[in-house]
């Protein structure tokens, strides 16, 4: 007569270290580099191309209205924002969004988005300065 095999049944806590102990293995025999290795064989882990200047960086601004601005106040207000943006020398005009995203908590939300012509942080962080003043 055949017999059902006995099941083993363990804690949780034994199981998941037994798991955690193969993970740490895997890991371990995976970084392991043999002696027959050199510098030049091993590749960088990085994404390509990640030390190129670039030419635009990109603005994110959300901008929170009160509650009591109706939707014809609320569209004169995305209109102004529009023109302000495309009117900035140094904004790229396409593409640029400003969107009416819904209510918030306590507000009613804005989204600005658009690309900036600039390189450095200290550059890019003065003009969408400029932006938010002129806003």
């Amino acid at each position: 007569m055949l017999q059902r095999p006995k099941i083993f049944k363990a804690d949780s806590r034994y199981v998941y270290m037994v798991l955690a102990s193969i993970f740490l293995l895997l890991i371990f025999l995976s970084t392991t580099v043999s002696a027959k290795n050199t510098a030049s064989d091993l590749v960088p882990l990085r994404p390509a191309d990640t030390s190129s200047p670039r030419d635009t960086l990109r603005s994110f601004i959300t901008e929170q209205l009160r509650y009591e601005t109706n939707s014809e106040q609320l569209r004169f207000i995305l209109i102004k924002l529009r023109e302000q943006l495309l009117g900035h020398p140094m904004v790229i005009p396409e593409p640029v969004r400003v969107r009416y995203l819904g209510y918030a908590a306590y507000s009613k939300n804005i989204e600005i988005f658009c690309y900036l012509k600039c390189r450095e942080q200290n550059e890019f962080l003065a003009i969408q300065e400029d932006l938010l003043l002129r806003i």
